[in-house]
């Protein structure tokens, strides 16, 4: 994961926990874009969270097929060459 990326999970890890410890007894917050009720916030961050995790955990599964493809790759192009 790119710092950045990595700096935006960890910030909407933080806004969740504060939303969820701070924000518990609030009807609604008024944000740039419209009124949100504390449990939409809390939705939309985790939402992000997961999102983000789920591209992080396929990335490193496609980096490990890359890895393991690399060297059956060689071997077959030296079988494909001998025929």
């Amino acid at each position: 994961m790119s710092k950045g990326k990595e700096n935006k999970v960890a910030l909407a890890q933080k806004v969740l926990a504060g939303t969820k410890k701070n924000l518990s007894n609030v009807s609604s917050l008024m944000l740039e874009s419209g009124t949100f009720t504390p449990a939409q916030i809390e939705t939309s961050l985790q939402t992000l969270i997961d999102l983000r995790t789920a591209v992080d955990t396929a990335k490193a599964a496609t980096q490990a097929k890359i890895a393991d493809e690399r060297p059956k790759r060689r071997y077959c192009k030296a079988v494909w060459l001998r025929s």
